[in-house]
Formats: structure tokens, C-alpha cells, sequence
């Protein structure tokens, strides 16, 4: 069957529209899919949980000298107090 440029190009447009309609299609159910899975308590509370994590270890202080060495030993490190007496004059 021999077909003319502009049935040749409708033939295209036709399919070109029917494969966008599959793939707005697909977007949407993933989408769907994807809401579906992030309102999940379970998925929200995991990654809370890992965002707590990341944001801890970025965000966290260098040892000291006493903490570390007490790290090594295997001791529990516990800061001493203070002495504020020379700051504040009555």
C-alpha cells in the first residue's frame, strides 16, 4: 500500500501520542506508587532516623586528649567540673 507524506506523518503522530499517553501513564502510577510508599510511618521514622545519624556525625565535636585516651583504655570519660570562683567578683 503506498501512502502519502502527510498519512505517513498522521501514522506518526498517532503513535507518538499513544506512546506519551503510555509514558504520562507510567509517571503517574510511580508516582502514586512512590506517595504511597513515603507515607508509610515505617519508611518516615527510617529515615528520620538516618537523617538524625548524618546529621550527628557531621555535626559532632572532636575528642579531646582526656576523651580519647579513655576511649583507648576502655573507660568512661567524665568531664570535670568547672571552676567558675575566679570569673564572678562579688
Amino acid at each position: 500500500m503506498v501512502m502519502n507524506k502527510s498519512q505517513y506523518r498522521e501514522v506518526e503522530e498517532k503513535e507518538m501520542m499513544e506512546q506519551a499517553r503510555r509514558e504520562a501513564l507510567d509517571r503517574k502510577l510511580a508516582k502514586e506508587a512512590h506517595d504511597k510508599h513515603m507515607s508509610d510511618p515505617e519508611v518516615i521514622s527510617w529515615l528520620r532516623e538516618g537523617a538524625k545519624a548524618a546529621t550527628y556525625w557531621c555535626h559532632r565535636t572532636p575528642l579531646n586528649k582526656e576523651e580519647r585516651q579513655a576511649r583507648l583504655e576502655g573507660k568512661r570519660y567524665e568531664e570535670p567540673e568547672v571552676d567558675l570562683k575566679h570569673v564572678y567578683y562579688y
